[in-house]
């Protein structure tokens, strides 16, 4: 930086102090308010008018700046603005790169900155000011020649009455003057200045100077006058040092300090400036102007004047601009400071009203402070009336003299002035004019009542006071008490209305008391006609009417309390007193004549003995006569309105009467009256009474529980006299017990659910005692339990309000002598929970979640004791479990357990012991499934079993393990009368959890405490003695818990189960079976177990199993056992005795009709031992071959008891099987062979046996479906005697069967269309069918309730898959046969309209049924194969895809007018957009594919054809050569093909005319699209048939013999003849030949040629 430029910067306080040169001088003639511009202007100009002479901006080097100036000069506002915040934004970069203003920048600012600071807009009003600060803190010292030009409109700016740009003026202001002493010196310097430019604004400036009529709106314009009027006075008022405002002043406590600092002295230099403007007339007829701002700031220069100026001031000017004008104007925001100003006036100089004041007649001083008066504060608080009560005490008194109508000064002829209050009225008007705030009133009728006191004291006689209080003060009184009807003038504000009141009573009182107590008296009187007139019960404004009397009363005596308070006095006591004696008999008298429908006179009754009982006391005898009439008449009037004050009245004076003698006699009197309304009231006042004790228990029940019973109903009334005695603590607690146990039974009760549990929220919820009650009785167990159901309710409102219930009682139970009955209270819910279930049963997580809090809350020496309480005992699950042990297993039950057939020698129980009806609560749950459920959870979340006693343990490991038996069978077998009930939707899935939660919590004590588990081992060996259900299900737990334990601990042998083993074998007794079975299935030592084998097989061997069938199966089932526990146990039996064996058993097979089990075993036996005699030859096989099909045919298939046999014979099969494909033995090899027809015949056979019976839920069943399907599907295709036989198997209720028979059809189907093609072929009457077996089985889509029903956790319902592999099968028909067998087929589809249910079906549950459609993107839609995808549902969607991929390939014309004639256009509108995201881009490519494969074998065709396949463009362009050129065709398929239509184009027309050529395009589309009975036809076919077309239309055609082309130039083909040679000819090259060889002849033969 040079020296240069820093010697440049400047401080302002330098300016301030010495650089501004003569700072009086700048209003001279050389003045910026005086003198022409100093920017070149050659005329004199205002500095704030719209007019100035245009600025030379030549010297500004900077472009910008000018355009910013130049803006700043146009009239729009948003325009300036911006400009303003480009000079900002160029000032800023001065400074940063320390460069200064340009000279003419500053002075083009100085022309502009007045008139902008006083703009219309308050955003460049703003702008200005700020920018005002930044230039003149930039230039420094360079300004100071300027100030005197723009100080008053800167320091006006600081009273803009817009706070942003006061704000904005009062920073620029800081900005550049930052200290104390620099703003005192810039008031001190430029006080002249400040004045003069106060003074041109009000004198020279007007409406039109300061703005364009042509831009600016007039509001705008009279706005910005007055506020530049305003902010000019301001700043004077400013500088005589009043602070003006706290809303325009400077906010700063620097300025307001400023104030105080600047002297009188500093004003004398400019005192004749200063007199000058208070002697300005035109400054205070500005009192008057409409703006109130401006109003406001004259007002307030006129108060500082006063206060340091007042000898100065023109008193006759001031009277008659601001007295005379500005009283009668509206003062609309500025009356307060008017009122105010005046106060300080009229104190400082009085005679502004008499002296000075020039007005008279109709602008006389009073009439003048009387309009004023009459307007009210005018929008202005409530402090304006403090000032107006100010202003009167100051006003002269000489002004008030009463005056004629023609405005003159009425001389009176004595002392007495007028009873009207010129002065009066006008307050009053003003109070009550409709523009005067509510919350004005208490202050205004305060400043009224001081007035009209003052006033008061100016009479001087006695007829003038009481003709001024009646006038003016009597009538707040009696409006107020008794108001006339509407809207008055002495409406008292509602708040406090009291003191004022009592104020005007006493003002009248002390001055008037025989005027008073006229009016009091006149009060009373019209109170007591009111009551006696008022309205009857059957008028419909009879409650207004008595409401009405009521609240007169209240104000009455409460006006009487409120004044006795302020003034305890004799006098005033003795008139209230006076009065109160007539009120109150009239108001009895009233009630008694009338049956006590006025309660309005009751009122009055009240009112005064609660508000002035002292008065009532003081009357003589109005307290007995009261006494009188509640004990003798009161009882009469309990169902009358008057009621509920009668009951006050009672109360008040409980003291003086009987009052249980008064409410006996009511009691009595309101059970004679009918159900009403007022009944009801009165009773429940009554039970609400701490009476209550003295009525009849009996009598009160009978009222209670008649109410209840009808608020149970519904009705809302009968709950208020219901809790008015249950709340009542006088009330009896049997009365208590009983409401209660009624509420918890009507829980139970659908139709009462909602009222009863609202009744028990009522009744608890406000009420400590009540709980208290409920918590130690013996409802409350019962209640809890209800209330814990209810919570899982699916109704919300039911469920949130027994949770609150619940949570009330439970937290009151927690703590304190509550805890015992708690811990009661949830061991009773538990027991209850547990046995005998019903649907209102709590559910078990409630039931465990309690137990879970009762065990926390205990110590351990509780903990112990509670165990075996909260823990079902053994015999309680004993009885649980009982129902399920009287009724032997399911035969079909054989394959799935070790035990096999053990089954069928179970002992029958008794009749007796027949199954009893079970309990099951609302999930279907029985007794022993919620317990083994309750103690499953409860032992895996708590410590709880480490507190029970050993045996305890034992019994509750034993009766688990024996329930998870049961639930393991009713899981294989499905059954509604189980565990649970089976036909309850969404129940399989938590039952296998239980069971898998359950298994794993044994398996947890097999690992941590063998020893406990080996004693429950022992226990469950003991009780398989016998021959009983327990004893059979004993022995499979034990087998079961057994294989566990050896699994994870290892094979170890028990030599005590080893000698047992040796005596069963001597002894196979039915006593001991089930123990020896149960032992067999685990034993490892197979020593032990090779030698049973021997003596078993030994002992069957020669055994007459007709003659003694039980004395074969036993040991045949315990023989099996050992087979099938042991591996390779076959080996350890000689082989003879191994032969012999198998061949007796098969013998006795083939010569008895044995019974199933003992044929079960044998077969089961036989799958075993085989593989141990393959060296065997003869007739061995055939026999076991004839015994295996003997067992095909003795199964029938329904019945459960065949399953086991089939089983067993199916997997002898896979034995037989296994041992013939393997080559060892020949004979078997040959009979394998030869009997594959028989062997399938007997399969099938057996498939038709089985399919009538559903394997869902059934898993036996399943088993050997599966076992089956595997054995047919291995059987050869070619020795299926007849497919036909598999479409009635696909009807089954067996997906196993279904997938079999669909894999056998799915082969055999396009197997057999070569020869119905052939058929087709050879004889055009053949119609090729679709077997109608398989059509009956789409005739019917599946309904809404198959997808509802399925379970799609295991597989897709069978009537679902058989209908969708039926189709499937329909569309296998398509695959090798011909277009027309295919025709033939479509037909058929369409003929039965079977493709709509199919396709209806499958779009509901793709698309509309969804919110979101499933994405097919996902799957291969063009193949599928069953039992392919993860889970039924996937598969189910996959499928359906498929099949319509499939529908739209095979029968697209049938799919597509499926399409069209869709039900709604929505669902039509969805398919396609669908179809075209999801399918067709599959099947066009699949489609653009085969044409791609086809296209290359047509090249070398008799007429080629060139093939060009487009897949982006999805396009097919064939193209056929014609001698030297092409035609050529483009197919086009639409992005949602096939169900939008392919168009075919032209695109190279060669050799035939327009017309034949559109029609080969037609029809080439039409092949495409469409083709006999409904079926679409294909893309080859479409270019096949176009194909055919051109080439007939070429075959046979010659050379021009004039170009010696086949097709001319013009695309044609040789049409022309010639009649003599026949040669052909283009008609245009003869027309070429005819005109250049001048001759019409042939160019061959020369002849005429006839060219027509």
């Amino acid at each position: 930086m040079s020296k240069k430029q820093f010697r440049s910067q400047a401080s302002s306080s330098r300016a301030v102090s010495g650089a501004f040169g003569a700072p009086d001088g700048g209003l001279s003639s050389g003045g910026a308010f005086a003198s022409p511009s100093s920017l070149g202007a050659t005329s004199s100009s205002s500095p704030l008018s719209y007019i100035y002479e245009p600025l030379d901006l030549s010297n500004i080097s900077t472009p910008n700046v000018v355009v910013a100036i130049k803006n700043l000069q146009k009239k729009d506002a948003t325009t300036k603005s911006k400009a303003l915040e480009e000079l900002q934004t160029h000032i800023t970069s001065l400074h940063t790169v320390q460069n200064e203003v340009e000279g003419s920048v500053l002075e083009a600012w100085i022309a502009l900155y007045p008139r902008t600071s006083i703009d219309c807009a308050r955003r460049v009003r703003q702008l200005a000011h700020a920018f005002q600060g930044s230039i003149f803190e930039a230039c420094g010292k360079r300004v100071a020649k300027y100030m005197p030009k723009i100080i008053g409109p800167w320091l006006s700016g600081l009273y803009d009455n817009d706070r942003s740009v006061s704000r904005a003026a009062q920073q620029s202001l800081k900005q550049v003057f930052p200290s104390e002493e620099k703003l005192l010196n810039l008031w001190r310097l430029y006080q002249a200045a400040i004045i003069a430019y106060s003074l041109y604004t009000i004198t020279k400036e007007t409406v039109n100077t300061l703005s364009d009529e042509r831009t600016t709106s007039p509001d705008d314009a009279l706005a910005k006058h007055a506020r530049v009027l305003a902010t000019g006075i301001l700043i004077v008022t400013h500088l005589i040092g009043q602070d003006v405002s706290s809303k325009n002043c400077l906010r700063l406590p620097l300025m307001r300090h400023i104030l105080d600092v600047v002297m009188a002295a500093d004003l004398e230099k400019s005192k004749t400036l200063l007199d000058g403007f208070l002697a300005e007339e035109r400054v205070w007829k500005l009192s008057s102007h409409a703006d109130a701002f401006v109003r406001r700031s004259v007002y307030r220069l006129l108060a500082a004047a006063l206060k340091s100026r007042e000898r100065d001031m023109d008193m006759r000017i001031i009277s008659k601009n601001v007295l005379s004008s500005s009283l009668h104007t509206d003062q609309l925001g500025s009356a307060f400071d008017l009122a105010q100003t005046l106060a300080l006036l009229t104190e400082k100089c009085p005679k502004v009203w008499t002296t000075y004041y020039l007005g008279l007649g109709k602008a006389s001083a009073q009439r003048r402070i009387c309009q004023f008066l009459k307007k009210g504060s005018q929008g202005s608080a409530a402090e304006y009336w403090t000032q107006v009560s100010n202003l009167l005490i100051l006003i002269p008194t000489s002004i008030f003299k009463a005056e004629s109508e023609d405005g003159r000064t009425r001389k009176p002829s004595d002392d007495t002035m007028s009873p009207r209050s010129p002065i009066l009225d006008a307050v009053h008007d003003g109070i009550c004019s409709k523009g005067e705030p509510r919350a004005n009133l208490p202050a205004a009728w305060k400043t009224y009542l001081e007035i009209a006191g003052r006033m008061q004291i100016q009479i001087n006689n006695e007829e003038g006071i009481r003709l001024h209080c009646s006038e003016y003060i009597l009538p707040i009184i009696e409006e107020d008490i008794i108001p006339s009807n509407g809207w008055s003038r002495w409406n008292l504000p509602k708040v406090e209305p009291n003191s004022l009141l009592v104020k005007a009573f006493l003002q009248v009182w002390h001055n008037a008391e025989k005027l008073m107590q006229e009016s009091w008296y006149r009060i009373s009187t019209k109170l007591i006609e009111n009551m006696k007139s008022s309205l009857p019960e059957q008028s419909k404004d009879y409650a207004k009417s008595q409401e009405t009397i009521s609240d007169q009363a209240s104000r009455w005596y409460g006006l009487q309390a409120a004044v006795m308070k302020a003034d305890s006095s004799k006098s005033i006591k003795s008139l209230f007193v006076q009065s109160s004696t007539s009120e109150l008999p009239a108001a009895i008298s009233c009630l008694k004549t009338r049956n006590g429908k006025p309660y309005g006179a009751a009122a009055i009754m009240v009112a005064a003995l609660q508000l002035t009982p002292d008065v009532v006391n003081d009357a003589t005898g109005l307290k007995g006569l009261l006494v009188k009439f509640l004990t003798d008449d009161a009882s009469e009037l309990f169902t009358s309105p008057s009621a509920p004050y009668l009951f006050t009245l009672i109360g008040l004076m409980e003291n003086e009467l009987n009052v249980s003698r008064v409410y006996k006699s009511g009691l009595e009197s309101l059970q004679q009256v009918p159900e009403s309304a007022t009944r009801s009231k009165t009773l429940e006042n009554i039970l609400k009474s701490t009476y209550i004790a003295l009525v009849d228990n009996d009598t009160l029940s009978e009222i209670v529980d008649g109410y209840l019973q009808t608020a149970l109903a519904g009705d809302s009334n009968g709950w208020k006299i219901v809790l008015a005695a249950m709340h009542n603590p006088e009330a009896p607690a049997d009365l208590v017990h009983g409401v209660l146990s009624t509420l918890i039974d009507a829980t139970t009760n659908d139709k009462l659910l909602y009222t009863s549990i609202h009744g028990i929220e009522l009744v608890i919820q406000h009420s400590e005692q009540l709980l208290q009650m409920l918590i130690s009785s013996s409802d409350v167990s019962r209640l809890l339990s209800r209330l814990l159901h209810l919570a899982g309710s699916s109704d919300e409102n039911v469920a949130q309000s027994a949770q609150s219930i619940s949570a009330a009682l439970e937290g009151h139970m927690s703590h304190g002598q509550s805890l015992d009955h708690a811990s009661r209270s949830r061991r009773e819910i538990i027991s209850r929970g547990l046995q005998s279930p019903t649907p209102s049963s709590l559910p078990m997580g409630t039931l465990l979640r309690q137990a879970r809090i009762q065990f926390e809350q205990a110590d351990d020496i509780e903990k112990v004791t509670l165990a075996k309480e909260i823990l079902p005992s053994p015999t309680q699950w004993q009885e649980a479990i009982l129902p399920f042990l009287v009724s032997v297993p399911n035969p079909s039950l054989a394959i799935t357990n070790p035990l096999s057939c053990a089954i069928s020698l179970i002992e029958s129980p008794p009749k007796s012991a027949s199954q009893q009806a079970l309990s099951r609560d609302a999930e279907g749950f029985s007794s022993a499934w919620r317990m083994l459920s309750y103690v499953t959870k409860l032992i895996n979340a708590t410590s709880i079993l480490s507190y029970c006693k050993k045996g305890d343990k034992i019994s509750i490991c034993e009766k688990l393990a024996l329930t998870l038996q049961l639930a393991g069978d009713q899981l294989a077998v499905s059954s509604s009368g189980g565990l649970w009930d089976a036909s309850i939707s969404d129940t399989e899935s938590d039952v296998v959890d239980l069971v898998t939660e359950a298994q794993n919590l044994i398996a947890k004590w097999m690992r941590e405490e063998l020893d406990f588990v080996n004693a429950v081992q022992k226990r469950l060996l003991e009780m398989c003695n016998g021959c009983s259900i327990t004893s059979y299900y004993s022995a499979r737990t034990y087998s079961a818990m057994t294989a566990e334990i050896m699994e994870l601990h290892g094979t170890t042998s028990d030599d005590g189960e080893t000698a047992r083993l040796q005596q069963f074998s001597k002894s196979l007794g039915a006593e001991s079976f089930f123990t020896a079975s149960a032992l067999l299935t685990t034993v490892s030592d197979s020593g032990q177990m090779s030698r049973l084998a021997n003596e078993l097989s030994a002992t069957l061997t020669g055994h007459d199993f007709q003659a003694d069938v039980n004395g074969a199966l036993r040991p045949l089932i315990l023989l099996n056992c050992i087979l099938y526990r042991q591996d390779d146990i076959g080996s350890a039996i000689p082989q003879r005795r191994l032969v012999l064996f198998i061949k007796h058993i098969v013998s006795q097979s083939q010569g008895y009709a044995l019974a199933h089990p003992i044929y079960t075993e044998i077969l089961r036996a036989l799958a075993v031992l085989l593989p141990y005699a393959k060296d065997e030859y003869g007739d061995f096989w055939e026999s076991i071959f004839g015994i295996m099909l003997k067992a095909f045919s003795l199964a029938q298939g329904s019945e459960d008891g065949d399953i086991p046999l089939i089983n067993a014979s199916l997997r002898l099969l896979s034995t037989f099987k296994s041992l013939a494909t393997q080559g060892l033995n020949d004979d078997l090899q040959i009979l394998w062979t030869d009997s594959a027809t028989r062997l399938s015949g007997g399969l099938v056979g057996l498939m038709k046996k089985l399919q009538g019976e559903s394997d869902e839920s059934h898993q036996p069943r399943t088993i050997t479906n599966d076992l089956l399907s595997r054995q047919l599907a291995k059987t050869p295709p070619d020795v299926v005697s007849d497919a036909k036989d598999f479409y009635e198997i696909l009807a089954s209720d067996s997906v196993a069967f279904q997938r079999s028979a669909y894999r056998i059809l799915h082969d055999h189907i396009p197997k057999a269309q070569d020869q119905i093609s052939l058929d087709k072929a050879l004889s055009k009457d053949y119609i090729a069918l679709i077997p109608e077996e398989l059509l009956s089985l789409i005739l019917t889509a599946p309904g809404d309730q198959v997808l509802l029903k399925a379970d799609f956790q295991r597989s897709l319902p069978a009537p679902l898959q058989g209908y969708l592999l039926s189709w499937k099968l329909v569309y296998d028909h398509w695959r090798g046969s011909s277009y027309a067998v295919q025709a033939d087929y479509a037909g058929m589809l369409k003929d039965g309209t079977y493709l709509k249910g199919l396709l209806d079906f499958m779009f509901d549950y793709l698309i509309t049924g969804r919110s979101r459609p499933v994405d097919a993107s996902k799957f291969d839609i063009l193949h599928f194969t069953p039992d392919q995808e993860e889970t039924p549902e996937k598969e189910l969607q996959h499928f359906l895809i498929h099949l319509y991929a499939l529908s739209l390939t095979c029968v697209p014309n049938l799919t597509k007018s499926w399409w069209r004639d869709s039900t709604t256009r929505q669902t039509m509108l969805a398919v396609e957009s669908w179809t075209e995201k999801c399918i067709s881009p599959l099947v066009i490519a699949a489609e653009l594919s085969t044409v791609s494969t086809w296209g290359p074998s047509q090249a070398d065709a008799d007429q080629p054809l060139s093939v060009k396949v487009s897949i982006s463009t999805r396009e097919v362009t064939a193209s056929i050569p014609v001698d030297e050129q092409t035609m050529s065709i483009a197919i086009r398929l639409p992005s949602s093909y096939p169900l939008s239509r392919a168009t075919v184009e032209s695109v190279h027309r060669v050799g035939v005319d327009e017309r034949k050529w559109r029609s080969w395009i037609i029809t080439t589309q039409g092949v495409i699209n469409f083709s006999s009975e409904g079926n679409g036809g294909s893309l080859i076919e479409g270019l096949l048939a176009w194909r055919k077309n051109v080439t007939a239309t070429l075959k046979g055609q010659t050379e021009c013999a004039i170009c010696y082309s086949v097709v001319s130039a013009e695309r044609q083909l040789p049409n022309k003849r010639c009649g003599t040679c026949r040669n052909m000819f283009h008609g245009g090259c003869l027309y070429r030949w005819f005109k250049s060889s001048n001759s019409s002849s042939c160019p061959l033969c020369r002849n005429a040629f006839n060219y027509a």
